[in-house]
């Protein structure tokens, strides 16, 4: 089964799904026409969404310089393996577990990505060859063909998401999710497990009025006590900011963990309390769920602030100190 375009009359394009399973092609769904080369690249993509609902999964290349070009792909349908099993299990049918692109019959590049049982993607394997390979259909069994080396591996919470994200000989990204799980509040590289901590307050934690804090809407007052376990061993860096009076301030202390946990014991209010390795380093951010993001603290705790209009359309970028990076106004074009 693959996707062609099928020059009309009209001198417009029609996006077909074929079959050519019995010898004869056959036209199993028009997905669209048009004329335009936008609307044809687009009813071209969603064609291929629909190729892995139906029988046969290859999409051959119409648009390149080569019809002897083709694009294989192989979905959770065509394995007999433990690693589709869970994935069918939920009809989740329609995620390439292999792709591999083909030039004059030869392969020349190939992915295979596995998943975790709710359909994320988690491992990504990625073929390396310095030549083209003259390549028969893969043994579908589950195992990683040869030739194929791991380059990716992802985590994720038992909300999906994403916890770590790591390329193969490199750093390790790690993230930390807040408002009910649902944004992403911290963000460490070249992190480890148990290597790191954040509170910025706009949870339960927080209890002073609203907007009187360094970044979001909260802080805390009557100090912070929190022991984090565990811990890796090893020397880190604890940042917060305090206020004292009407103004905040920036505090760091370096930190040695020998028994596998620290007790953080600050005083006053406080906000954004960070606690990570010193081979590490840690972004975090703020949000306003109802417009988006309000504050970026990167790894040196230098903020930027983002503000919005009543009509929840950014407006300032601020640095720290109040000063104005950027403006930006807004005007409707009169219909005349």
């Amino acid at each position: 089964m693959f996707v062609r375009g099928k020059k009309n009359k009209s001198s417009t394009i029609s996006v077909q799904i074929i079959d050519k399973s019995s010898g004869s092609y056959r036209v199993i769904k028009t997905v669209g026409s048009s004329s335009d080369p936008d609307e044809i690249a687009y009813l071209r993509k969603k064609a291929y969404t629909i190729i892995p609902t139906l029988i046969g999964q290859t999409s051959i290349d119409f648009w390149s310089d080569s019809t002897a070009d083709s694009t294989r792909y192989w979905y959770p349908k065509e394995y007999n393996s433990i690693v589709s099993k869970p994935l069918l299990s939920r009809h989740i049918i329609a995620v390439p577990m292999m792709e591999n692109y083909y030039k004059n019959g030869n392969l020349v590049s190939g992915k295979v990505t596995r998943y975790n049982n709710l359909g994320n993607p988690c491992q990504i394997y990625l073929l390396e060859t310095d030549k083209p390979l003259f390549y028969t259909n893969p043994i579908l069994d589950g195992s990683v063909p040869s030739g194929f080396v791991k380059r990716l591996d992802m985590n994720y919470d038992d909300n999906q998401n994403l916890t770590s994200i790591q390329k193969s000989d490199d750093n390790k990204t790690s993230y930390i999710w807040g408002y009910d799980n649902d944004k992403p509040i911290a963000e460490i590289n070249n992190s480890v497990t148990n290597g790191y901590y954040f509170n910025n307050f706009e949870n339960s934690d927080g209890n002073s009025t609203l907007n009187d804090c360094k970044t979001g809407r909260k802080s805390k007052t009557g100090g912070f006590s929190k022991r984090v376990t565990p811990l890796q061993n090893g020397n880190y860096v604890l940042t917060w900011w305090s206020k004292s009076g009407n103004t905040w301030s920036f505090n760091s202390s370096s930190v040695s963990v020998t028994n596998g946990s620290y007790l953080i014991s600050l005083s006053g209010q406080v906000d954004d309390v960070r606690l990570h390795l010193k081979s590490s380093t840690m972004k975090t951010y703020t949000y306003d769920t109802l417009v988006g993001l309000t504050s970026v603290s990167d790894e040196n705790n230098v903020i930027t602030y983002y503000e919005y209009d009543n009509s929840g359309r950014l407006k300032y970028i601020k640095d720290q100190d109040g000063n104005i990076l950027q403006y930006t106004d807004y005007y409707y074009r009169s219909a005349n």
